[in-house]
């Protein structure tokens, strides 16, 4: 038994021992119940899972710095700082894994250190650092890179079996293991689109993979083309899922949406919007019937996906005016399935709040107000029931009140 099971082994006993006197919120017992709470945060820490800070760029510069200066003998520090800079470059010098020369010293002192039982867990995690920064387009034609990562797939056995038992953090490292292989995050593709991976938060702090690296890149690639593989049945009930990969990485959250509405245009739904991915586009990419959001959502989607979207808006607002702001005397209802007809052609509406509706607070008006915050306007020299909305189709502006007899111009 290790000296933390015995450590833990006294907590429990202590808590199983209840003194006479103490009751069960007695000051006594909470002290063990905290100490209990202390040994397991001890078990996690030394079993490794806690993220593991990136290796320091200053530092990674200086030993460098030091490694390219002939005849120098590195320290074991400096040699850690070396391993996890092969990606850095700068304006002097392009990264090593690109340097035959340099990376072949590299390479020979990984090699002494595995076959001497001397690669340790932080030189492990300082070659990880610097596989996973790699910013080639395609690292995999880089014969310096495929040897780094047969280093790690061989250093990570070689640092096992110095450990002694198997420790939390490497059965985090041996689950996805073939991202040191051939195919590296094939699996974890596969994984992440069937929605069986949804939090990889341990794996990326315990393997070093930063946010940008290529791997989430050649995951994504993966998983976005298979969405348009999809059958529209299959793809329709597994869209929610589908919109939590953006929770996995948010650097690919624009390519998960703009994917995602891509796929529902070409849908016989295509005309009702799904309200969960309309609100996720709008609140990264902002009101498409506006010319310089219009913009951003063309980097992302083609002009047919965003005219859908401009078309959901005006059904919309369309919904709402004739729906949720009725005014004192109602509304006919045959003007909403009037302008319905046209909504497909509008490539603009906004919402003209009279002051009853700008100032209602109950809770229909309230969440209106908030969820359309940017798309509203107030009405003035009216009455305070009275609301518009206007309505552009082609080179044209309508204007349509609430209140009747003259409703529209």
């Amino acid at each position: 038994m290790t000296g933390l099971q015995q450590l833990n082994a006294l907590f429990q006993a202590a808590l199983q021992r209840k003194p006479a006197g103490v009751t069960e919120a007695g000051g006594a017992l909470l002290e063990f119940t905290q100490l209990k709470g202390v040994s397991e945060q001890l078990r996690h820490a030394f079993d490794g899972v806690q993220a593991v800070v990136p290796p320091a760029s200053e530092k990674r510069r200086q030993a460098l710095n030091r490694f390219s200066q002939p005849n120098i003998e590195l320290t074991p520090y400096e040699w850690r700082y070396v391993f996890a800079g092969l990606s850095d470059r700068d304006a002097k010098r392009s990264p090593l894994l690109q340097d035959d020369a340099g990376f072949r010293r590299v390479h020979a002192k990984v090699d002494s250190l595995i076959a001497q039982r001397q690669l340790n867990r932080r030189d492990w995690l300082a070659l990880c650092f610097s596989y996973f920064s790699c910013d080639e387009t395609d690292p995999d034609q880089n014969r310096n890179w495929q040897t780094l990562r047969s280093d790690i797939d061989r250093g990570f056995d070689a640092v096992c079996a110095k450990q002694g038992r198997e420790k939390a953090w490497m059965q985090v490292v041996r689950d996805h293991r073939d991202l040191f292989g051939k195919q590296p995050g094939a699996r974890l593709a596969d994984e992440m689109f069937e929605g069986r991976t949804k939090d990889l938060s341990m794996l990326e702090s315990i393997a070093q993979v930063p946010g940008n690296s290529w791997l989430w890149r050649s995951i994504f690639a993966v998983v976005l083309s298979r969405i348009f593989t999809l059958s529209e049945a299959q793809f329709l009930t597994r869209l929610p899922q589908l919109l939590k990969l953006i929770e996995i990485n948010a650097l690919h959250e624009n390519p998960v949406i703009g994917a995602c509405l891509t796929r529902y245009a070409d849908t016989t739904q295509r005309g009702i919007p799904p309200p969960v991915l309309l609100d996720l586009a709008l609140d990264r990419w902002g009101n498409p019937q506006v010319r310089t959001s219009q913009n951003l959502w063309q980097q992302h989607v083609d002009e047919t996906v965003c005219a859908m979207a401009v078309a959901w808006l005006a059904k919309q607002d369309l919904n709402h005016f004739f729906t949720l702001l009725k005014g004192e005397s109602g509304v006919d209802q045959s003007r909403l399935f009037f302008w319905l007809r046209y909504a497909d052609q509008m490539s603009f509406t906004r919402i003209v709040m009279g002051s009853s509706a700008a100032n209602d607070q109950s809770t229909d008006f309230v969440a209106f107000r908030a969820k359309n915050r940017n798309r509203l306007s107030v009405l003035t020299s009216t009455t305070a029931a009275n609301n518009a909305v206007v309505m552009r189709l082609g080179n044209y502006y309508f204007v349509e009140f609430s209140a009747t007899g003259n409703a529209c111009y």
